[in-house]
């Protein structure tokens, strides 16, 4: 006679105390729960993980889970630079890989990385924006970003990068004009800035909606947004659609400025890494619809 066949784990009822942990230089460790509402045991698997600029340890990083209980998890991060991440985390229960929560690492202070409700926001023509924000547009405009080649697509350099952040971050948004920064090093930041976001804007959206086809219905979905987020990606969108006006000279059109600003707007939540793809392919296709929008309706810009 076989043995008893086990049943299948239904993986929703495997759950997280949280789905967001936030570790700071100040918080570097806390502790969640992973509970087991299955009525077998499980198994479950965190892997640490080590970068050049932090490293990130659970304890205890396996084990099991009776059913019907939970288990407490310490989470430790060691920050080695001034970095900010935002990270989806993957626990193996059984045999499966599930992504469970997002991890927020902010391992310095000042204007980058935080909620933008808590920055000071000032008038700049048409927008209000976070005062970091207003200071790089007008920088932007000072060096005329727009008749620049590859503008949001080549990189700035990275030593330059990281003392104007930490000035920013230091004198709360302001930047000292220095010479040898370009319009290269001011267009990364603002990438940097929206990237570095606890939440990026575009995942206020479902992954449904992200997949959405057509101009007029990727518009309705982003008017579903919040009112701040609006806010930054109207003014974005609106920059990024006169950049393109110049794309003769700059060869960024609209498709070309989609593919270089999505993945600072939208992250895939998923632990599979080919929907991860489609997912990010998706968002770019998605920006690309909503610049389309702002570009064939000039009350916008």
């Amino acid at each position: 006679m076989g043995g008893t066949k086990s049943k299948p784990i239904n993986y929703n009822n495997v759950k997280l105390s949280t789905d967001t942990v936030d570790l700071t230089i100040a918080t570097p460790n806390t502790v969640f729960s992973i509970i087991n509402d299955e009525d077998a045991k499980i198994k479950y698997v965190i892997d640490n993980y080590t970068t050049n600029d932090y490293s990130i340890v659970y304890s205890p990083a396996k084990g099991v889970l009776s059913p019907r209980s939970r288990k407490e998890v310490k989470v430790l991060v060691t920050f080695k630079q001034k970095v900010n991440v935002n990270l989806p985390v993957t626990i193996h229960i059984a045999d499966k890989a599930e992504t469970f929560f997002s991890l927020r690492l902010r391992g310095e202070d000042g204007v980058f990385g935080v909620d933008p409700t808590n920055l000071e926001w000032i008038e700049t023509g048409k927008y209000k924006l976070p005062k970091p924000l207003a200071i790089l547009n007008n920088n932007f405009q000072r060096l005329d970003g727009f008749h620049s080649e590859g503008v949001f697509r080549l990189a700035g350099q990275a030593g330059l990068m990281k003392t104007m952040k930490s000035y920013m971050n230091t004198h709360k948004g302001d930047l000292e004009v220095q010479e040898e920064f370009t319009i290269n090093e001011v267009a990364n930041l603002i990438k940097l800035w929206f990237r570095e976001l606890p939440t990026l804007l575009l995942n206020g959206l479902t992954s449904t909606q992200i997949q959405m086809s057509g101009v007029d219905d990727c518009w309705k979905q982003y008017c579903t947004l919040s009112q701040q987020s609006r806010d930054l990606l109207d003014w974005l969108f609106s920059l990024l659609v006169h950049v393109s006006l110049f794309k003769d000279q700059n060869k960024m059109t609209l498709q070309n400025l989609a593919i270089v600003v999505a993945p600072n707007l939208y992250e895939s939540t998923s632990s599979d890494p080919m929907e991860g793809l489609m997912m990010s392919q998706k968002a770019v296709q998605f920006v690309q619809n909503i610049l389309t929008h702002f570009a064939e309706t000039p009350s916008n810009n």
